[in-house]
């Protein structure tokens, strides 16, 4: 009894060998065995494998395809890829892409074995049904935001991953703020934006919070014409009397004179009048520059003056309790560039 086989099993029996293994043969014997895995030779509308010479662009995303099947034989079967192509790419494309026959043994399941240009982290597993959706994110957000967008948009999956939720174009345009050169150039650009010129006072009162008060008290310290050393009234004023009161004493022999304050005045007329300046400075009591730092400051608020609470503003700090309030998150560039991309949450 002779039994009729049907085309696709006459094919299978046609490339197995006395041995029942598959003989690979030459691109030029594909047309007999392609309709096994339904996909005719001269489709022109298949997807071609990219040039990954040493000049490609490394930006766009691409994908290394590979059968799962021919993989766990033992070989691999694949190539690069146009991540907008990987769910079109069967795994004849892949046999024939190696010059090869299709191996119906081989099964359909393809596997996104390397990838370039998404840059997503490590800790991502992109599927070819992922490499066509961040391919067409990427577009997206290219299209609204440009390049940078794309690399904020990277570093947005990067930090929030590709598991049960993936942050969309339309999640990354409503939070994304823009790329700044750093921290404190985004605080800074963002106070003057939102702070004009006329501001309530209590709004003056947060964000003098913020002064760098340490640099107030060094630009007032530099700033301070210090004591004017032929003027009495002032030396006197800036004089620490206990101090010049011991070292009368002291000079008295331990005796204490019978007009201390008198004294005192005849010894700073003294010190004038040898232009003595070391011997005034010794006395001279310590300004306390925090006391006048912070009187200022509370005079700029009262005054509603702005300008000077943002020039004398710390902006790492502002910053920094953007972040720690969680209204603000900032993500470091990607491979070393200096710079964050800036999110509103």
């Amino acid at each position: 009894m002779t039994v009729q086989l049907s085309a696709a099993q006459q094919a299978q029996m046609d490339n197995r060998d006395d041995f029942g293994k598959w003989k690979q043969k030459s691109h030029t014997d594909v047309e007999d065995t392609a309709g096994v895995l339904g996909v005719g030779v001269d489709d022109a509308d298949r997807p071609e494998p990219l040039d990954m010479s040493p000049n490609r662009d490394r930006g766009e995303p691409k994908v290394w395809l590979g059968s799962e099947g021919a993989y766990a034989a033992g070989r691999l079967v694949g190539d690069w890829y146009a991540a907008e192509d990987a769910e079109d790419v069967t795994v004849a494309d892949l046999y024939r892409a190696n010059g090869e026959e299709p191996d119906p043994d081989a099964g359909d399941e393809i596997a996104v074995m390397d990838h370039e240009g998404f840059d997503v982290g490590d800790h991502v597993t992109i599927s070819p049904a992922h490499a066509v959706e961040l391919a067409q994110d990427f577009e997206t957000v290219e299209s609204e935001h440009g390049e940078d967008g794309v690399e904020a948009y990277k570093a947005m999956i990067r930090d929030q991953g590709f598991g049960d939720h993936k942050p969309g174009p339309d999640e990354f345009s409503e939070a994304y703020a823009g790329d700044y050169g750093s921290k404190e150039e985004w605080a800074e650009q963002f106070i003057d934006d939102t702070f004009p010129s006329d501001v309530d006072s209590e709004t003056l009162e947060r964000l003098s919070y913020h002064v760098d008060t340490d640099r107030l008290e060094r630009d007032l310290e530099i700033e301070d014409p210090g004591v004017d050393y032929d003027d009495l009234d002032e030396v006197m004023e800036h004089i620490e009397r206990e101090s010049v009161e011991s070292q009368i004493i002291e000079d008295n022999g331990g005796e204490v004179p019978d007009d201390l304050d008198e004294a005192v005045q005849s010894k700073v007329e003294e010190w004038i009048a040898d232009e003595d300046h070391g011997a005034i400075d010794q006395h001279i009591e310590p300004k306390d520059y925090a006391d006048e730092a912070e009187e200022l400051v509370k005079s700029w608020v009262d005054n509603g003056d702005i300008e000077s609470i943002k020039t004398n503003l710390d902006y790492e700090s502002y910053a920094r309790d953007a972040e720690m309030e969680g209204s603000t998150t900032f993500l470091d560039k990607h491979d070393g560039v200096d710079g964050v991309h800036v999110f509103y949450n």
